[in-house]
């Protein structure tokens, strides 16, 4: 089994993380006043901004795994 690291850019600029959280938690999110979502979003941006942020766009850090079956 190999492990590569996959970035993958989030559509969306400034927003992408937030469209990432929406796109996999919309109904969790959905059952949260619009002010708690926005507190949300701003403490996953503040805490993984200096890990996922370019200064252009998110970039997600997503890892493939690689596996070969043999006979």
């Amino acid at each position: 089994m190999k492990e590569f690291d996959r970035p993958t850019p989030l559509k969306g600029g400034p927003d992408g993380l937030r469209n990432w959280a929406c796109q996999f938690f919309r109904e969790d999110l959905n059952n949260l006043h619009e002010e708690q979502r926005i507190q949300i979003f701003k403490e996953m941006e503040d805490s993984l901004k200096d890990e996922l942020w370019d200064g252009s766009q998110w970039v997600a850090d997503y890892r493939r795994i690689r596996v070969t079956a043999a006979r």
